[in-house]
């Protein structure tokens, strides 16, 4: 059976800024925001071009609902949303109002979702010949390990 996460994870996979929303999401708050029974955690009806059943985050839910938590909460719900539709978002107010590690984890998720602009290849000449090698993003996820659900 796939795990909650996995499945995330495979809506979000080849964008970017859906894979980062996603693992803050997964890592933030012991991943309570991407359990089941979370609004924003919903299942694609069959519409003839979706995959029936699978799981997605909706960022309209998220918007909907965030005023409800602490502050440092909604700053990280907010920037999911963010990242999942590339809506702008505050980001002096969002690093300004979380807890140290969180803050570790929305500057990885923002280091991830610039990972798929110009400018993360690096050029690598040497006697066996050239190559362009993907260094990535710019921070790792830090030692958080992801919820499973």
């Amino acid at each position: 059976m796939t795990s909650m996460t996995e499945e995330l994870r495979g809506w979000a996979e080849g964008l970017h800024h859906r894979v980062a929303a996603v693992g803050l999401l997964v890592r933030a708050f012991s991943g309570r925001f991407a359990a089941e029974g979370n609004p924003w955690i919903v299942r694609y009806a069959d519409d003839g071009l979706l995959v029936d059943g699978r799981l997605y985050i909706d960022p309209e839910v998220i918007r909907q609902h965030a005023d409800v938590y602490s502050g440092g909460e909604r700053r990280a719900l907010t920037l999911v949303a963010s990242l999942v539709d590339e809506q702008p978002v505050n980001i002096v107010d969002v690093v300004s109002g979380v807890d140290r590690d969180v803050l570790a984890l929305v500057l990885a998720a923002l280091s991830h979702a610039g990972s798929g602009t110009d400018g993360n290849t690096l050029l690598v000449r040497s006697s066996a010949g050239t190559a362009l090698v993907d260094v990535g993003p710019v921070m790792p996820w830090p030692d958080v390990p992801p919820a499973e659900s």
